[in-house]
């Protein structure tokens, strides 16, 4: 999953990512380009959050890359993150009655599907990323 982005430079000479996909990235600015590399997976994952999942809204799904175009890769965890929260919604069930089926509490399942938090995953992304490759996640119906 890769998200598409342009880089905006403000008045003050700050950077701003402008996500078609996700226009609320836009109010988040950037000291330089290093910066975005340090912060930008961290602070993409904190909007999703902010004002997707806690909203209750679906994250919308990314537009198709161009070449020579800027894009964030969306990591591991976090796809499979969205993939459950857009099932939960398409179900209809609440995130009580999920921990009720799986036998977790609703605390616990709530750090499941917290976008702002990774999980045991990444560390095994982290190694394929240095070794140029990444995960490509779908759900897929049962048989």
């Amino acid at each position: 999953m890769k998200y598409p982005f342009s880089i905006d430079v403000t008045k003050e000479g700050k950077l701003r990512c402008i996500f078609p996909d996700i226009p609320e990235m836009g109010d988040i600015v950037f000291e330089n380009h290093a910066d975005i590399a340090d912060h930008g997976h961290e602070k993409f994952s904190e909007v999703l959050e902010k004002h997707y999942r806690r909203m209750g809204r679906e994250v919308p799904k990314p537009t198709r890359v161009h070449k020579d175009e800027f894009y964030l890769y969306v990591h591991i965890y976090l796809q499979a993150k969205i993939l459950l929260w857009h099932r939960l919604l398409k179900v209809g069930i609440s995130a009580s009655e999920l921990a009720r089926r799986y036998g977790c509490s609703r605390q616990e399942l709530q750090r499941v599907l917290d976008f702002s938090r990774s999980t045991g995953i990444d560390k095994i992304e982290q190694l394929l990323l240095r070794l140029d490759r990444m995960f490509d996640l779908s759900a897929a119906p049962l048989p």
